[in-house]
Order: C-alpha cells, then sequence, then structure tokens
C-alpha cells in the first residue's frame, strides 16, 4: 500500500473500525475474518512501506496520520500479542507526520501527540522483548548472549519507565493548562498513562524472573540497582493519583506495591519485609470480600496469581492457602473474560494443582496485558 491508498480512511469507517482514544469503540469487525485479515495486510504493508525512507520524505507532509495511527490500533487486535511491534513503524510515522503538519499549520495537537506517546511506548518495549526472546530461542541456548541481550533489554525498559513517569507527573499536575480539547480526554490519556507505567513495571518484575538463572551475581546486583531508583520513584508519584482514581487504580497500585515487595524481599535483607506482610499487601490487592464489577474483579487476577504462588512456596504460610484457592475460584468466577483471562485461569488452575508455573510462557503471556 502506498499513499495513493487515500481509502484508507473510508476502509476504516465503512467497516466501522471507530477509534476512542489509544482504543477502539467496538471490536465487532474482528468477528468478519475477511476484515480481520484486510486490516492485517494493510497494517503489514504500511508498515513496511514506512521503513523504507524515501516513502517517509514523499508522505510526510501530506499523509492521514489520523488514519494510520487508527490501522495501528486495529491492527494491534489482530496482531497475536508478542508481535505489536510490528505497528512501531507505523506509530512513529504517525506521531512524526502530525509534528510535522501541525508545524505548518501552526497548530499542536497535544492529545494526539500524547496518544501517540503511549503507544510508542508499548510497541518500543514489545520490540526490546521481542530481541530478547529471539537470543533465548537459538540453537544451541548461549546464556551469556541471552544475559547481555537481558541487560540492554532492561536499560531500554526502565529508562521508558523512568520517561513515562516523567509524563505522567507533568500531564497529572499541569494537564488543566495543556490544550486539552476537554477534560475527559485529559483523564483518559492520565489514566492510560498510569496503567502503562504499572503495566511495564509488572512487566520488568516477570521478565527479570525468566531471565534469572542465566545472570551473573554481579549482573543481578546491576540489575537490581537498575531497578530500584525508576521503580520506587514511580510508584511514588503515581500514589497521590492511584489513591484517588477508582477501584482499578487501587487494585494496580496494591499489587505493583505487593509485586515490587516480592522483588525486594528476594534481593535484600528481608526482616522489614515478612511474609505476613506480603500476604496483608496481597491481600488488599485482592479486594476478596468487597463487590466489585466484573472489569475490576478481573483485574485482581494478577494479585490473585501472586498470593497463591507466594503462600504456597512459604511454609509458615501453608494454613492459607486452602482459603487462598478459594478466594481465587470465586475470583475467576467473578471476572470478566478479558483477553488474558484464559491465562490467568490455566496459570491459577496449575498452581491449585501443586504445579510448578513456566516463568517463560508467565512472562509472554502476562508482560504486555493487564
Amino acid at each position: 500500500m502506498s499513499d495513493d491508498s487515500s481509502d484508507l480512511a473510508d476502509f476504516l469507517s465503512s467497516n466501522n473500525i471507530i477509534g476512542n482514544g489509544n482504543g477502539l469503540v467496538n471490536r465487532e469487525w474482528t468477528k468478519d475474518e475477511n476484515t480481520a485479515n484486510e486490516i492485517y495486510k494493510r497494517g503489514l504493508e504500511l508498515s513496511m512501506n514506512i521503513l523504507n525512507e524515501e516513502y517517509r520524505n514523499d508522505n510526510e507532509s501530506s499523509a492521514d496520520f489520523r488514519s494510520m495511527k487508527l490501522l495501528a490500533i486495529a491492527c494491534l487486535q489482530v496482531l497475536p500479542r508478542l508481535e505489536a511491534h510490528f505497528m512501531d513503524p507505523v506509530v512513529r510515522f504517525a506521531h512524526s507526520a502530525s509534528v510535522n503538519q501541525s508545524l505548518h499549520a501552526g497548530v499542536a495537537d497535544i492529545e494526539f501527540d500524547q496518544q501517540c506517546r503511549g503507544l510508542l511506548l508499548k510497541t518500543e518495549l514489545c520490540q526490546s522483548y521481542n530481541a530478547l526472546r529471539s537470543s533465548m530461542n537459538e540453537t544451541p541456548p548461549m546464556p551469556e548472549l541471552i544475559a547481555g541481550v537481558f541487560m540492554l533489554h532492561s536499560q531500554t525498559c526502565f529508562d521508558r519507565i523512568s520517561e513515562a513517569t516523567t509524563r505522567f507527573s507533568l500531564l497529572f499536575e499541569h494537564g488543566e493548562k495543556m490544550n486539552f480539547q476537554t477534560p475527559e480526554t485529559r483523564e483518559d490519556i492520565i489514566f492510560n498513562s498510569a496503567l502503562q507505567i504499572t503495566q511495564s513495571i509488572r512487566s520488568m518484575m516477570l521478565q527479570i524472573e525468566m531471565v534469572l538463572p542465566l545472570l551473573q551475581p554481579e549482573q543481578i546486583k546491576e540489575i537490581v540497582e537498575m531497578a530500584r531508583i525508576p521503580i520506587t520513584s514511580s510508584l511514588e508519584t503515581l500514589q497521590p493519583y492511584m489513591t484517588e482514581a477508582g477501584s482499578l487504580m487501587f487494585i494496580l497500585q496494591q499489587t505493583s506495591f505487593a509485586q515490587v515487595g516480592l522483588f525486594f524481599r528476594r534481593f535484600f535483607d528481608g526482616t522489614n519485609l515478612q511474609p505476613n506482610s506480603i500476604l496483608d499487601q496481597l491481600n488488599r490487592a485482592c479486594l476478596d470480600d468487597e463487590e466489585l464489577e466484573p472489569q475490576d474483579r478481573y483485574a485482581t487476577l494478577f494479585a490473585q496469581l501472586l498470593r497463591l504462588r507466594f503462600c504456597q512456596e512459604n511454609a509458615e504460610l501453608e494454613q492459607e492457602v486452602t482459603t487462598v484457592i478459594q478466594h481465587s475460584e470465586k475470583a475467576l468466577e467473578g471476572a470478566i473474560k478479558m483477553r488474558s483471562y484464559n491465562s490467568y485461569s490455566n496459570f491459577l488452575t496449575q498452581l491449585m494443582n501443586n504445579e510448578p508455573l513456566n516463568n517463560i510462557r508467565l512472562s509472554d503471556e502476562l508482560s504486555f496485558s493487564i
């Protein structure tokens, strides 16, 4: 597809593919195999075209960047979870074209800019993770190579988490002074920014656990030091917002605190993080006795997973396992069946059956999904 395909906007509209920030108004179109295949085809073809410098130079000043971003968002619905990076060139070009055209028009679109930055965080981290997983799939495996790639990946991720935290802080503290069309749009972008930061922290904790057996002691020490400041700074920055932003953000906040507590308990002196203290934090995240909407109950499933595994791994919490299993079963029953529901269900069932979890699969399936 070249930019002659000026039918892109018409194609998206005619198939009822309508944007809502960085989401879609509906996903009914995904049930039509022909439409889904065409979205996939157009998205990948556009991504390949954009890798060509001549294409970028010829089209940046006239590209329909809004339709391009919408195509990328739609394509993310049909791409496998770990292939989100294929849309990175499309989002990056749409963002660049927006900036270029805004400069000529003299009117900046802060909403589009912030939405693109949010998408780019997702696609760039997925791209870095894909390089890591490719190194792990070498035959035969080369632990030193994997560890080296992981160190680069970690630096990229923690740098991006720090940048996202700075962006969130500016939006949260000064968003009212920025040129958003509506307060609702501003709040949506702030919410999505906070969501991405907590998701990125979760991802890195899972990925460190996945690669840990291959790291040398000095690399482990470096990773822990690399993680300490951006993670603690992010959670401190998010806390005022997440405390007031409703049950979903409260759940994610408490889950992040618990997961980070588990991480630092493993690598530092754990005297201030006794098992019962971690369990209390996980209990707060699970909200077992609260009446929650199905989407909020879904948001507790990761905390349910952390809690059940933690109780099984600590002999002094053995008496809690039966009750925790009952709560996990109830949470699965009450949760909306969103994209990663089956993964949560499978992992929790494995734990209930005292089966070990595969940390690679855990990272692959949960790193890029709340």
